[in-house]
C-alpha cells in the first residue's frame, strides 16, 4: 500500500522514527495524500516565528480535524481565517513510500498508520503554499474546511 508523510523539511530519503507527542518512536504515515497537509503548519509555531518571539521547548503539529461519513478530512477553524493563517504562504513536501513493511494502522486517527523502522521515501511532491493545495482540494470535493 502507498503511504504518505507530509514536511517542511527538504531532502529526506528515508523517514525516521521520532517521538512525538504520542511519547513513542514512529514514523507517522496516511493512506491520503490530502491528509498531510494539515500537518505542514502548526498556528502556534507559526504565530511565534514571524513575531519572532524565541521559544526553547518543542512545537508539536496538530489540527482540529475530523473526517466526514464518506471519509473525507473536515477542517474545523477555531477563528475566522484561520486556516489562511495557518496555512498560507507554508511550503513543504509530501513523501511518498511505495511499499512500507510491518507499518500498524492506528484506532484513534482513520487512514493513518505508523513505522516503529525507518521508511524508505520512494517520491517527493514539493508544494509551494500549503492553503492553495487545501482550496483547490476543497473545489475538487477532497477536503472540507468548516468555516
Amino acid at each position: 500500500m502507498k503511504l504518505y508523510h507530509g514536511s517542511k523539511v527538504a531532502g529526506i530519503r528515508l523517514l525516521e522514527p521520532h517521538i512525538s507527542n504520542h511519547g513513542k518512536a514512529w514514523v507517522y504515515l496516511t493512506s491520503k495524500r490530502e491528509n498531510t497537509l494539515v500537518y505542514l503548519s502548526n498556528a502556534i509555531e507559526k504565530f511565534h516565528v514571524e513575531n519572532g518571539i524565541k521559544y526553547e521547548g518543542n512545537f508539536y503539529t496538530w489540527a482540529s480535524y475530523g473526517f466526514n461519513k464518506q471519509g473525507i478530512l473536515v477542517l474545523e477553524e477555531y477563528y475566522p481565517n484561520a486556516t489562511e493563517e495557518t496555512y498560507k504562504g507554508v511550503e513543504g513536501f509530501i513523501y511518498c513510500a511505495d511499499e512500507v513493511e510491518d507499518y500498524l494502522l492506528q484506532k484513534d486517527i482513520p487512514y493513518a498508520a505508523v513505522s516503529e523502522k525507518p521508511v524508505k521515501v520512494t517520491s517527493v511532491e514539493y508544494i509551494p503554499d500549503a492553503y492553495e493545495e487545501l482550496l483547490k482540494l476543497e473545489k475538487n470535493g477532497q477536503f472540507i474546511i468548516r468555516r
